[in-house]
């Protein structure tokens, strides 16, 4: 229905002239397509944003990559240097658990991690007794393992991603802490909060990152290029996600 422009009597859609009282209803019409025409814009631009931003933030993804065995080898969670390691880290923190002692676990690692050149991708990759008998030195796929390793040993659940782009290659790892995204970035904001923002209570960090897969569970972010639990994503367009809890069972 459409309105007279004169006196407001309600007219059809396809009316040229008011009923009540004689004036033509063109303009009305000629209005009501141009704001059809508006909003058809509008909705084609969202779309396409919309669009961008999913290929963003939701890559193609495979659970099948031929380093996957190299990775499941590098995790050498057994072997006494990587036991006595992680034993000595829980002793930092003996009043974190849950999510506080993960992101303090990768704190401590991060500050401690050397960064060496990674160019040549991941052809070779280390162990995590090797990352750790060589004073935490190495590149972004080895971290990725480190960090893994260390809560897969605290009987934590990760999964790491091979991501890529059209010029890089890169490793990081998430993990597991649940189910209920607002205790997630409840607990992880509080974490990075420095005493200005307790006192003011502001976040350190504006955004907490995380995945949340085809069953509810949520995958925090650990890349160490970020330097925090919970950092912004490597902008990826495919990912290869690989499961070292399943493959140890």
């Amino acid at each position: 229905m459409i309105k007279c422009n004169k006196c407001g009597a309600k007219l059809p859609n396809n009316a040229k002239f008011c009923t009540k009282c004689g004036s033509t209803v063109e303009i009305n019409r000629i209005k009501i397509k141009i704001v059809i025409f508006i909003f058809f814009i509008i909705a084609i631009l969202i779309a396409t944003a919309l669009f961008f931003v999913n290929r963003r933030i939701a890559p193609e993804r495979s659970e099948q990559h031929m380093y996957f065995k190299e990775i499941d080898a590098a995790m050498d969670i057994t072997n006494p240097i990587v036991q006595d390691f992680v034993s000595n880290i829980v002793k930092r923190y003996p009043g974190d658990t849950g999510i506080n002692r993960i992101c303090s676990i990768f704190d401590y690692l991060c500050k401690k991690w050397k960064i060496v050149d990674y160019s040549k991708g991941i052809d070779y990759i280390s162990p995590t007794s090797n990352s750790i008998s060589n004073g935490l030195t190495g590149d972004y796929d080895d971290f990725a393992i480190l960090i893994a390793s260390v809560i897969e040993l605290l009987n934590g659940e990760t999964r790491i991603i091979i991501a890529s782009n059209d010029s890089i290659l890169h490793v990081y790892t998430e993990v597991f802490v649940g189910n209920d995204n607002k205790y997630v970035t409840k607990v992880v904001r509080n974490h990075y909060k420095c005493l200005i923002d307790k006192i003011f209570g502001f976040p350190s960090i504006d955004k907490v990152y995380y995945r949340i897969d085809s069953k509810g569970r949520i995958w925090l972010n650990l890349d160490l290029k970020n330097r925090y639990a919970g950092g912004l994503y490597f902008d990826s367009i495919r990912e290869h996600i690989f499961y070292p809890s399943k493959r140890k069972i």
